[in-house]
């Protein structure tokens, strides 16, 4: 078994960044940690266009699907773990979840 270093660390969460902005997402609305190859992606996903108000649940999950593939073939990745808001992974599947209590109580 390798040993990960703070360095690779680095260069899997730069990796991330930049499959994440190739594919339109938009980085800042997310928070996203490496740890021993272990990739957290935390937040609100939003798509850098305007795209972003015309989504079908069914393409987003999707296009999650295929997302999750893609870092997860990236050098020195062991496993991503997503905190998506309003979405919840179920073995290969996406389906929508219900919204937080912290977001039902910030829409009031």
């Amino acid at each position: 078994m390798s040993e990960y270093s703070r360095r690779d660390d680095w260069q899997v969460n730069q990796q991330v960044k930049i499959e994440l902005t190739k594919r339109g997402v938009d980085v800042s609305s997310v928070t996203i940690s490496t740890i021993k190859g272990i990739v957290d992606i935390q937040g609100d996903l939003r798509m850098t266009s305007k795209l972003n108000q015309d989504v079908e649940p069914l393409w987003l999950a999707h296009f999650l699907k295929q997302l999750d593939l893609v870092l997860r073939g990236i050098y020195r990745v062991r496993d991503v773990r997503w905190q998506i808001e309003g979405w919840r992974r179920q073995g290969f599947r996406w389906m929508r979840s219900a919204p937080s209590r912290s977001a039902i109580r910030g829409s009031s």
